[in-house]
């Protein structure tokens, strides 16, 4: 392109920036490729799953209205407009218009798992009610709040069958053999992962069957109240965030050397952190693990990195005994994973289970809390979680959520977030639960 204004003629080339958002520009092209392929419409269900998958990956970016964050992603995802309207006047607040953006993501798919995909911790949040997502941009010197998502499938709910004889058919929508439906448009765009519980297959029609409120401020859920929370650790947010070491530090295998070396005692001094906590808030008179030939104290290794590892193939799956039997020896005493001059070494053909604890551990652990029930089960909790606050399981979701008491309102709560619970996530305590032990949960 000739530059008109100067006498010299020059040639301007554009760039393509590397930008965040260029990779979201990029995936319109792409949806209107996948379309054209497939002959059938685009099902609602598929536009609100990939609608909400773009603002899952948006979240980290900046706006200087907070509503641009909903409405900047309307022209990527055809037929968007038809579902939710920009509005810019004074007539509408910025919580409103995530009010509705949550409303249509959970009341179009079925499915409530939008509602903790970028749960804010409590005290960062501005907007109420408290299930809303709150897309309010962060600051460049804000650390996102946000847990790392657990990597395996969990099945705390129990499933259609376990709600089938709960709740009775008349409320139990879906077919008995649980057919996986994949959203043939979120698979395409490399999208759908087994791994990603925001997208993940879900059980076709099988879902919490979600109400609102006239006024669209209160959400109503069936689900059984669990358990209180008794305990709670401190939250260590930055688990493994090492920042400069003397700044401006330079790039040398020395300071890369060292930041690893933090990183480890990071995470190790927390392990040996809520080791403590739960050796000095466990009674051993509740110790639910113990009718199952095992104890509080032997569970910890499991819960603390959520019972999950990742295969050789990817997937994330339970680990064997063996794993778990190895992983107290690397926190006795003085020993370590090396020596860099101090503390004793842990056999080569032993440490690559040390890394492989580290790295999982760091995974389920960031920005959560670990936490003692009243029963005495184990749990990771979210930043902000408190005791005396209720662990339940709703209908439709695969995992304990934590709901905080509304003060003088009785079956009313606060979301506070996802929990796991060691010892309910297979959906253990629905299939021993009575139909009058459901509840209708008022979520404010």
């Amino acid at each position: 392109m000739g530059d008109m204004s100067s006498m010299f003629p020059r040639s301007w080339w554009l760039i393509p920036p590397t930008l965040p958002f260029v990779g979201l520009l990029r995936m319109k092209p792409l949806i209107q490729e996948v379309q054209k392929l497939n002959p059938e419409p685009t099902a609602a269900k598929d536009i609100a799953e990939l609608f909400g998958a773009l603002v899952g990956m948006s979240v980290r970016f900046q706006a200087t209205l907070p509503r641009d964050m909903v409405y900047g992603l309307l022209g990527i995802v055809p037929g968007m407009h038809a579902y939710i309207q920009p509005s810019y006047g004074p007539q509408k607040q910025d919580s409103d218009v995530f009010r509705e953006l949550t409303q249509y993501l959970v009341k179009t798919s079925n499915n409530i798992d939008a509602l903790f995909n970028w749960k804010r911790a409590e005290g960062t949040r501005l907007y109420a009610p408290s299930w809303i997502i709150d897309c309010t941009p962060v600051h460049n010197n804000e650390k996102w709040p946000t847990p790392m998502p657990f990597t395996r499938r969990y099945k705390a709910d129990g499933g259609f069958g376990a709600w089938l004889r709960l709740a009775g058919p008349e409320d139990s929508k879906g077919s008995s053999s649980l057919v996986r439906r994949v959203s043939p448009i979120l698979e395409r765009l490399g999208l759908l992962s087994r791994n990603q519980p925001n997208i993940t297959h879900q059980p076709d029609e099988y879902g919490p069957d979600l109400t609102f409120s006239s006024d669209g401020n209160t959400l109503f859920l069936h689900g059984l109240v669990f358990d209180t929370v008794n305990s709670v650790s401190a939250s260590n947010v930055r688990l493994t965030e090492v920042e400069g070491i003397s700044d401006p530090t330079p790039p040398t295998w020395l300071a890369g050397v060292c930041r690893e070396l933090i990183k480890e005692f990071r995470w190790r001094h927390e392990v040996l952190k809520w080791k403590e906590f739960l050796e000095a808030n466990l009674k051993a008179a509740s110790d639910p693990y113990l009718d199952a030939g095992s104890s509080a104290t032997r569970e910890f290794w499991r819960a603390i990195i959520a019972d999950s590892i990742r295969h050789p193939s990817g997937e994330f799956v339970r680990p064997d005994g063996k794993f778990i039997e190895n992983v107290p020896q690397f926190f006795v005493g003085d020993t370590r994973p090396h020596t860099w001059g101090w503390g004793q070494p842990i056999s080569e053909k032993a440490f690559p289970l040390y890394q492989i604890f580290g790295a999982e551990f760091c995974r389920a652990a960031y920005s959560r809390s670990l936490i003692l029930t009243t029963k005495g089960f184990i749990g990771l909790a979210p930043q902000g979680t408190k005791p005396g606050d209720v662990i339940s399981i709703l209908k439709g979701y695969h995992m304990p959520v934590i709901l905080r008491p509304v003060g003088g309102q009785q079956g009313t709560y606060c979301l506070v977030g996802n929990i796991y619970v060691h010892g309910i996530m297979d959906g253990s305590f629905c299939y021993d639960a009575k139909r009058e032990d459901v509840k209708l949960l008022q979520i404010k």
